[in-house]
């Protein structure tokens, strides 16, 4: 039996629900291993892809380990006062868990028949502030590619870049590069791609961390390990290769333009309500001391606004999908953001001078 804080363990099933896929074919994957020691509970789960074990200590009686289908037992804790206090217990075969007035009664499956992470020999190993590791991530991960057919995309790739921790991400679209000073403790890094689903999970954990400092290990067979607080994330990488994104990057851009990326993305927000949902697309036409932007569709009418711009260049008219642009403009924080353009067709690049080590590149669209 063990005894502990309602929320202390209603967080610590949460945290590791994240990681669980709510449809799946074996049942087992809906359940989580609840194990009990003399250190306290830790819970486990997975979807084959990832494993996350949280621990919290509690108040211990006899050691015993079970399964407890997540979703439910969340309901069930989500319910209690923060500060009451439940106990927990396997009796003949069914966990019991009491608090209050109220007595739960859950079924389980055997523990043994849990899927077990095969483990895998650390290469490389850093460590690096959750503040950091966050930045990369919220800098990178909206330009992750969500089609299952160009799999090698649905990810990020962590690497060293210039002498710096760097990740990227594409989806052919729009690319999104940002870098940190390199931790310590790293001669070198072999690259890998970062899953898609394992970003979103370890962005909760770590906006959650606060000062704390991860221990990330890069192990063979393509496995990745994250250690945060009392959080442990086993995760395998994408197995495919990623493109040389370098290439894409435009070095000969000669029109610049600075322009306030608050005025702008309100404006891309104002005339995109005219755009059709398939395209989103949104035309620029760059002249003199200003930006308009434009929008024609066919079953909607029109709508154009003017904004203020620092320009240098010939006239210009290029054309962006308004959701991808307003990505990228979400993300700028200058009080100018700064287009490097070439022609109607070419890659845009854009960068703001409060965060030089990262960087986005657009491609066009025909308007």
């Amino acid at each position: 039996m063990f005894k502990i804080e309602a929320a202390a363990l209603r967080d610590c099933v949460r945290a590791v629900n994240s990681v669980i896929e709510r449809r799946n074919t074996v049942p087992i994957l809906a359940y989580v291993v609840l194990g009990v020691d003399k250190k306290g509970i830790s819970i486990l789960g997975t979807d084959l892809d990832m494993w996350i074990e949280r621990r919290v200590a509690c108040d211990g009686g006899k050691p015993f380990r079970t399964t407890v289908n997540a979703s439910v037992l969340a309901g069930i804790l989500g319910k209690f006062p923060k500060a009451d206090i439940v106990t927990g217990d396997l009796v003949d075969g069914k966990f019991v868990l009491t608090g209050g007035r109220s007595k739960f009664t859950l079924a389980t499956l055997p523990a043994d028949d849990f899927p077990v992470m095969t483990e895998f020999e650390p290469e490389q190993r850093f460590d690096i502030a959750a503040s950091a590791l966050l930045t990369l991530f919220d800098d990178v991960s909206f330009a992750q590619s969500t089609e299952e057919v160009r799999y090698y995309l649905n990810g990020a790739l962590l690497h060293l870049r210039e002498g710096d921790l760097a990740l990227a991400a594409t989806d052919g679209h729009r690319l999104a590069v940002s870098a940190v000073s390199k931790p310590e403790n790293i001669s070198e890094l072999t690259p890998v791609i970062v899953l898609r689903k394992t970003i979103s999970v370890l962005s909760g954990l770590l906006g959650a961390a606060g000062d704390d400092v991860v221990s990330v290990e890069i192990r063979a067979k393509g496995r990745l390990r994250f250690e945060i607080g009392d959080v442990t994330l086993n995760s395998k990488a994408v197995d495919g290769t990623f493109p040389e994104y370098e290439r894409v990057i435009p070095t000969n851009n000669d029109k610049q333009l600075a322009i306030s990326p608050k005025d702008f993305l309100a404006a891309v927000d104002r005339v995109a309500t005219m755009s059709t949902e398939k395209t989103r697309a949104v035309k620029m036409s760059i002249t003199g001391a200003k930006v308009t932007l434009s929008v024609t569709s066919p079953e909607h009418g029109m709508a154009s606004e003017d904004i203020a711009a620092d320009y240098a260049g010939e006239d210009l008219d290029i054309g962006f999908n308004a959701k991808y642009l307003a990505d990228v403009l979400k993300r700028s924080t200058d009080d100018a953001a700064q287009l490097s353009l070439s022609d109607s067709a070419g890659p845009v690049l854009v960068r703001d001078s409060a965060r030089a080590a990262r960087l986005f590149v657009l491609m066009p669209m025909r308007v």
